[in-house]
This record gives C-alpha cells, sequence and structure tokens, in this order.
C-alpha cells in the first residue's frame, strides 16, 4: 500500500511539473504518455583513464563500495572487500563514487538512464572491450540454449520454474529514506558506448558487426553544430557513419612570415608569394638575391621540410594499412591550394602515384632545392628576414606583433589520426541505442557532463581559477581553467572524454587554447586520402610485391639521405630518369643498394631477384583493376577503386 502512494504521490508532482512547463491540453497528455514509455535503463560507458589507480577500483565504484560509508552499515563482505585495498585505492573509490554520482544527477532525471562508467588503462583497453563483446555473445548463446531446454521440458511436460521478471520503473526507498526510480542491473560485459582511438579497430569492429550504424535523425543537427563537419564526414565508412568523433583541434599551419619591406625592394609583393610552394621559382629567386645581400637570412626552428608529398608506403601486416609519412619511392606531391578550383585540396582529390626517383618536381624542385636551402640560407636568429614556422592559429598572431606578414604555406589537415584517434561509438548488443546516442551527443554538447567526465567534482578534484582579460573598451572577460587539487587521482585525457572546446582549459598557459583551436578549425581541410581503405574482401591484394617495394624503399631512402648537395640529387634523377622500363629501373635500384635482394613477408625473411623487383615496379604503377577473380591486384588499381566510389568522396567541409 505504501509503495502505490508514494507512485501516486511521485505522479500527481511529475504532473504539475508538466501542467507548469506546457502550453496546451495536449502538450501535457503528450508529455506525460512519452514519459510513461520510458522505462528506466542502465547503459555501460567505457572509456580510457590515464590513473591506473583509477582503473583498479572502476568495478568497485560501479558496485556502489564506498569507504567512507560508515563501518556498521557495511557488510562482512564488504569490509572484507576494503580491507584488501591500498590507502590510495581507497581515495580513487572515494572520488569515482562522487564522479559517478554527479553524472548519474544529469543523466537519471534527463534521460531516464544510470550511466555505468568502465575506465580501463590504454594498455589493456581494447583486450577488454574485445572479451566483453566474446562473453556477451557467449552469454546470449547460452540463453538461446536455455530457452531451446526449456521449450523441450515443457514439451515433455515438466515443470519450468519461471525467473522472477525484472520491474525496470518501480519505485524504491534509498538509504536517506527517500523514493527513487529502480533501475535494472547491467552485467559488466554490456557495451552501450564505447571509446574507439584507432582507424583499424575501427574497420576490425565495422567488420565483426561489434559496432552499430548510427541513428543521427533526432540528434544530427545538435551535433552538427558542435562537432566540426570535417569530423563527421571522416568517419563515413562505406558512406555510413558508425561513430562521432570527438571536436578538436585540426593539425597546424605552416607559415612562412617575411619583413614586407625587405622583399618588396627586391621588386617582390605578397602576392608574389601567397599560395607558392617554397620551392618553386619565385621563393627560389628571391632566396638568391636575399641571399646575396644578407648571407643566412633564413629562420626555420623546425626545419623547411615543407613539400605537401604524399607517400605510397603501406603496411601489410595490419591489414594494408597505409603510412603517407613513411618514405616510399612511389609517391605524390599536392598543393595546398587545388589549381583547377582555387579551393584547399581535400578529402577524394586525387594524388600521384608514381615512381619518385625519376619526378623532377620531387627531386629537383623539392630534395634538391631543400639541400641547397639548409647549406646556404640557415640562421638562429629568429627576427631574420624569412622564418618558416609550424603551430597553432596563435602562432600567426605573435609573428603579426612582431612586425611580419605572415603567409599560410599549409593549412591545418585533418588525417586518419586526426579523425580516428578519438570517437565515441554504440555497442551492437547495447541495451539501448537511442538512450546511448543521447550520452554520445550529451559527451559533445552539454558543458557540465563533459567536464564532470574529464576533471571530476569541483572542489574535490579540481578548482577553478580565472584569467581575467580588460579589451580597450574597458570590458573585463573571466577566462576559466582548472587547478588540480594535491589529493587528486583521476587522470583522463582531454582528447579521449568528448567535445575538447566544452572542456576547460586545464592551466593558466592554455587558457586560450580552445579558443584558438576553433578558428584553427575553420581554415582547416582534410588530407586528400582521409580514411583510404583498400577493398581487401571483394579483391585480392599483390602483397608479395608490396614488401619487396617497401624493403627496396627503405633502402632508397637511406642512400638519398647521403646525398647531401642539390647537384648530386639532380645527378639521381637524371639518372633515373633514364632508365626506360621497369627492368633497367629494377637495375638502377639495385645498384644503388648494394644489390640487396632481401625483403619480409608474413614476418618471414625472403629473397627476390631482379625480374620480380621489375615485377613489383610494374604492379605498383598499374592503376586498372585485373577483372579475373582471382588475380592479385595492385595498390594503386584498389586507390582509384576508391576514388571511384561516391561515397568515400564525400565532401570534408561546407
Amino acid at each position: 500500500m505504501m509503495k502505490k502512494i508514494i507512485c501516486l504521490v511521485l505522479g500527481l508532482l511529475m504532473l504539475a511539473s508538466v501542467l507548469a512547463s506546457c502550453g496546451s491540453k495536449g502538450d501535457v497528455v503528450d508529455n506525460i504518455n512519452e514519459e510513461a514509455s520510458r522505462l528506466t535503463t542502465t547503459l555501460n560507458l567505457w572509456v580510457m583513464t590515464e590513473s591506473p589507480v583509477v582503473a583498479s577500483v572502476s568495478d568497485l565504484a560501479i558496485q556502489g563500495l564506498d569507504p567512507e560509508k560508515d563501518a556498521e552499515k557495511l557488510t562482512d563482505a564488504e569490509k572484507a572487500q576494503l580491507a584488501t585495498l591500498t590507502e590510495e585505492q581507497k581515495t580513487a573509490l572515494s572520488q569515482l563514487l562522487r564522479i559517478n554520482q554527479a553524472i548519474n544527477k544529469i543523466t537519471k532525471p534527463k534521460f531516464k538512464t544510470k550511466l555505468n562508467i568502465k575506465y580501463i588503462t590504454e594498455a589493456e583497453y581494447y583486450t577488454k572491450l574485445e572479451q566483453g563483446f566474446l562473453d556477451h555473445e557467449k552469454a546470449i548463446e547460452d540463453a538461446k540454449a536455455a530457452a531451446k531446454a526449456e521449450r523441450e521440458a515443457i514439451k515433455r511436460g515438466e515443470a519450468v520454474e519461471k525467473p522472477e521478471e525484472v520491474q525496470t520503473d518501480e519505485t524504491i526507498i534509498n538509504e536517506h529514506g527517500i523514493p527513487e526510480l529502480k533501475y535494472p542491473t547491467a552485467p559488466g560485459y554490456q557495451i552501450d558506448v564505447m571509446f574507439v582511438g584507432e582507424f583499424d579497430k575501427y574497420r576490425e569492429y565495422i567488420g565483426k558487426e561489434w559496432i552499430q550504424a548510427l541513428d543521427l535523425e533526432n540528434s544530427a543537427m545538435q551535433i552538427s553544430n558542435y562537432v566540426n563537419q570535417i569530423f563527421l564526414s571522416g568517419v563515413s565508412y562505406n558512406g555510413v557513419k558508425y561513430a562521432v568523433p570527438n571536436n578538436t583541434t585540426i593539425g597546424e599551419y605552416t607559415y612562412v612570415c617575411v619583413k614586407t619591406s625587405e622583399i618588396e625592394s627586391f621588386g617582390y609583393t605578397l602576392a608574389d608569394l601567397q599560395n607558392r610552394s617554397i620551392y618553386d621559382k619565385n621563393y627560389y629567386d628571391l632566396f638568391a638575391q636575399l641571399s646575396d645581400k644578407y648571407g643566412t637570412f633564413l629562420y626555420a626552428p623546425d626545419g623547411i621540410d615543407l613539400q605537401s608529398v604524399h607517400y605510397w608506403s603501406f603496411d601489410t601486416e595490419n591489414g594494408c594499412t597505409l603510412n603517407p609519412e613513411v618514405f616510399s619511392m612511389f609517391g605524390g606531391t599536392f598543393d595546398n591550394i587545388n589549381s583547377t578550383s582555387s579551393a584547399l585540396t581535400k578529402r577524394g582529390d586525387q594524388v600521384i602515384f608514381a615512381n619518385l626517383l625519376n619526378n623532377p618536381s620531387y627531386m629537383k624542385n623539392y630534395l634538391a632545392r631543400k639541400a641547397e636551402y639548409e647549406a646556404k640560407y640557415i640562421t638562429n636568429d629568429s627576427s631574420a628576414v624569412v622564418c618558416v614556422d609550424k603551430g597553432g592559429w596563435e602562432l600567426r598572431q605573435q609573428y603579426e606583433q612582431n612586425g611580419y606578414e605572415v603567409l599560410v604555406m599549409e593549412n591545418p589537415r585533418a588525417n586518419d589520426k586526426t579523425v580516428y584517434s578519438s570517437m565515441f561509438a554504440i555497442g551492437a548488443y547495447t541495451q539501448d541505442a537511442s538512450r546511448a546516442m543521447e550520452i554520445i551527443t550529451c559527451l559533445n554538447t552539454d558543458k557540465e557532463f563533459r567536464n564532470l567526465l574529464q576533471y571530476g567534482v569541483e572542489n574535490v578534484n579540481y578548482t577553478l581559477s580565472t584569467h581575467t582579460v580588460t579589451d580597450e573598451n574597458g570590458v573585463k572577460t573571466d577566462y576559466p581553467y582548472v587547478v588540480e587539487t594535491e589529493n587528486n587521482l583521476y587522470k583522463m585525457d582531454v582528447n579521449k572524454t568528448g567535445n575538447v572546446f566544452l572542456a576547460y582549459p586545464d592551466s593558466l598557459e592554455n587558457v586560450f587554447k580552445w579558443e584558438y583551436g576553433k578558428q584553427q578549425n575553420l581554415e582547416a581541410s582534410t588530407h586528400p586520402t582521409l580514411g583510404l581503405f583498400l577493398d581487401l574482401e571483394s579483391y585480392k591484394l599483390d602483397t608479395k610485391s608490396i614488401c619487396i617495394i617497401n624493403a627496396v624503399s627503405a633502402r632508397i631512402g637511406a642512400y638519398l639521405n647521403t646525398l647531401t648537395t642539390p647537384e648530386a640529387l639532380t645527378a639521381c634523377c637524371d639518372e633515373a630518369s633514364a632508365a626506360r622500363n621497369s627492368t633497367q629501373m629494377a637495375a638502377f635500384l639495385l645498384s644503388k643498394t648494394n644489390n640487396d635482394m632481401t625483403y619480409t613477408e608474413g614476418g618471414v625473411a625472403k629473397t627476390f631477384t631482379q625480374a620480380e623487383l621489375a615485377a613489383a615496379l610494374d604492379c605498383m604503377q598499374n592503376k586498372i583493376l585485373a577483372t579475373s577473380a582471382n588475380a592479385l591486384q595492385s595498390p594503386n588499381a584498389l586507390y582509384n577503386n576508391w576514388l571511384a566510389n561516391a561515397s568515400v568522396r564525400e565532401v570534408s567541409e561546407k
């Protein structure tokens, strides 16, 4: 009877709240019906933590074991469990309980969802996550077997004990004597919302059907207001989105900063240098004149390796993934600005797939001129006439304040590491996909929830301090930032817990970090092969040829590093260009690599012949798919097949 009275009181309170917030009788009825159809549920959120001690007590926090609870209220089992913990673990457990409680004060009233947060260190994360899927699949199979056994028992006329029905929306009286909704228990292996931070894992889990395609119908607009379109487009796999990426700062700029009066004295304007490679004729001629006047004049703290080069380097040990920053003799250069559209190059724009050794643009206009610049022009003077520097949006301001005109040589670019290093996805066996999507949306749009997951509870795990800035009109603006408390044990990577721009800056030094990052993202683009995957389900890849080219490329790269003068690099290009076919090119390559004919395939050391090297060269340059079902395909052909697929050429920015 008491339970019915309590439920009636709660119902009247809910009705009063609805009446107060709705404008019509129809609205009231609709809202009551919606609430009535929304039962309580419990979801598991799997995340990475930087704190091993937090990970060690994560499950205990979910169980509700409280080291601060009065001893007389603890069970013998709880006392025994607490006795096994170190003082540090007890402190971490206490902090974790408070964080979980604070988070659930948001999710319970807002979504009628209790959230269990499973904290796992990076070293163990994917192993435990994958075991969770396997355990869940076993539980499903066990349940099917039990159901079958029950049906057979009923057929035999045997009595079958019915399991107790789970009450998902009844009320209980908590330890403080206050009625509250009861939430079901979620098994530890249940994966509802999970962090994914690797492209290979993303593809693997999609292939195993461990993560769901997302239904963004109800949250697309909300998420798109908080997450950069580059990220949202980038996670499309075969035209389908399986995760929501965490919004973060994209890449960095490459700047060429010049003292305008100096370059104008030689007859050059900024327009002569804007949107050009530092290795093209305009810069090359200007630098020669500056050298005549100053000798050394070029300050480059991060070096002048500025050409946009895409190397076709593949890792065959991991599903043939692309490593475009690892040297390969096959590659192509691409411009910051697309010459045909005057727009930034982006995902899906074609990159050349050719032998770089006989490519004058690479060998003579890039490597040779780079060697010449480094030999003649470099200075340690940070106030030099020309400065080449890499960094964020704020670096531009610093140079402008020091009297430089700043030219953007390369805009920030989202690559696989940027987009796929931090995402949240929904497990295939989730208790409730729509509720899980609400949690992911919350991570990207709700500032309070976001900061709780990242920093913990204010005045327990951190305090907020303020940096005040007064503008020229005397208007003061306060910028908050986090100061970690002395006893805080809660450590999370800000890039792995949701939208970074909703998180407080983590120090005074970084108080404007997110403001700079937002500006930077407005000018960002995507790498041309963002999300490239070779279709190895439909086609067979010639991995032997790739492994041979990988081995020879490593040796050729070492050889090129010995050529430190522009004359030597130019001569190498001319010699390579004299090879008229793959047989002659194979002979040239072997002559530069001490006739080393060894390579590794599948972890096994092997040898190749000159003819096999020639065949590998032909394979790499072939861009047409073979029609035979059993034919071994060129990676170039599979790349062109990827390009032709309209679903992967989705526009990355609007």
